[in-house]
């Protein structure tokens, strides 16, 4: 059994819970690729010389190395340049290891910003020294009875 049959088999499964994959791009890309290895693995079989058979399985591999990238990309959700930092970021914590505490450099020189302190609110009191308009005996308008 070579590598092309699980990658299939993976395919059928996306395909049955959609909901696994969350790039479609790049899983209809693996899709056309693994046709595309099927019909080179056809062509090899039609043709007997070996130089031919030779170069179409090397072919072969390296579409198929493609695929299960493009596989593992569409699953998690990952672009490639995504998927090589995480690669590189967990070689350098397996070289270094995990117990050196992480230090954020800001990037460009850039300063953090200061904590604004909270200003006191200044308060005001409002003089309602002005008499009250001759007509305040009067009620509400909307309290008055309708005849």
């Amino acid at each position: 059994m070579d590598l092309t049959t699980p990658l299939i088999a993976f395919l059928f499964v996306c395909l049955i819970f959609p909901k696994l994959v969350r790039n479609r791009p790049q899983f209809y890309s693996s899709f056309g690729l693994l046709v595309l290895i099927l019909l080179l693995g056809i062509v090899g079989r039609m043709f007997p010389n070996d130089k031919f058979v030779y170069f179409l399985s090397v072919i072969i591999e390296v579409l198929r190395l493609v695929v299960f990238i493009l596989l593992v990309l569409c699953a998690g959700g990952l672009s490639l340049h995504e998927l090589s930092g995480e690669v590189f970021r967990s070689f350098e914590v397996m070289r270094r290891g995990d117990t050196e505490k992480t230090v954020i450099i800001p990037l460009g020189g850039q300063k953090p910003k200061a904590r604004e302190e909270p200003q006191e609110s200044v308060r005001q009191t409002i003089d309602t020294s002005t008499p009250p308009p001759p007509d305040s005996s009067s009620t509400i308008p909307l309290d008055e009875t309708r005849e």
